[in-house]
């Protein structure tokens, strides 16, 4: 766990850890003004599934990493300041040796029922009130892995920082429409030289559409989203024959 504190002042940080046995709490942390804490999971847990909660008597940003195979593959996520009774998740895949993960925290006293539906290119559902996930992509063998937190709500415009296409990188976007009319997204190339529009892509109502975006531009990128109907975005890039790779939600306005 990564916590950092950007006030002027000490800030008291609490991390739990909710096992599929129980939670358990780590000792209270006292992080200095204007510094980073480093926190092992393994220090509280050891051989367990968590989700982690954190709590401070002031405001601080965290982020989750984890690896595997001796550090040669990981990834991270932010963490989500409040649970939600809707969540989007655009990116996943069970094909080409990909495996897919939704893990689900309930920080709540009571239980609570989780429906899921799976909304796939062909149209395809099945159905499953979710209050935090997040989605974990693993390559072939595990060799790369990527997660993302999702989005709680859907919007017309996103925006996606990062993106490459050269270098042998390859760079994914994917487009889902949770709603039940069909739209139309405009997606425009951010570059060093400008922005220039590369693709307008239909996505019919409860589908995901997947753009290349290596078929439309070589260099680096941001990405710029606009659609007639709200709908969810994110990237995925990876590089070295797909043996690592990244995946972000877009920045909604």
């Amino acid at each position: 766990m990564l916590v950092a504190n950007p006030n002027d002042t000490a800030a008291e940080v609490s991390i739990s850890f909710y096992t599929e046995q129980g939670p358990r709490n780590a000792d209270p942390v006292t992080v200095p003004a204007r510094s980073r804490l480093t926190m092992s999971a393994s220090d509280t847990i050891w051989a367990r599934s968590a989700g982690i909660s954190v709590g401070s008597d002031q405001p601080v940003y965290a982020e989750r990493a984890m690896y595997w195979a001796d550090r040669s593959e990981g990834h991270t996520a932010t963490l989500t300041s409040a649970p939600s009774r809707q969540w989007y998740l655009a990116e996943g895949c069970t094909d080409y040796g990909f495996e897919t993960w939704i893990t689900i925290l309930n920080p709540g006293n009571a239980a609570s029922a989780v429906d899921m539906r799976f909304l796939c290119e062909d149209g395809a559902g099945q159905a499953g009130t979710v209050v935090v996930p997040e989605v974990s992509l693993y390559g072939p063998g595990r060799r790369s892995g990527t997660c993302s937190m999702g989005a709680a709500a859907h919007a017309n415009k996103w925006y996606l920082a990062e993106g490459a296409t050269h270098s042998g990188f390859d760079t994914w976007l994917l487009l889902y429409n949770p709603g039940d009319v069909d739209t139309t997204a405009t997606v425009c190339a951010m570059t060093s030289g400008g922005e220039q529009e590369i693709d307008e892509v239909r996505v019919a109502a409860r589908r995901r559409v997947t753009v290349k975006v290596d078929d439309y531009y070589d260099g680096s990128l941001s990405l710029r989203v606009a659609a007639a109907e709200p709908l969810c975005c994110e990237r995925a890039t990876y590089w070295s024959a797909r043996s690592g790779g990244t995946c972000s939600t877009g920045y909604a306005r």
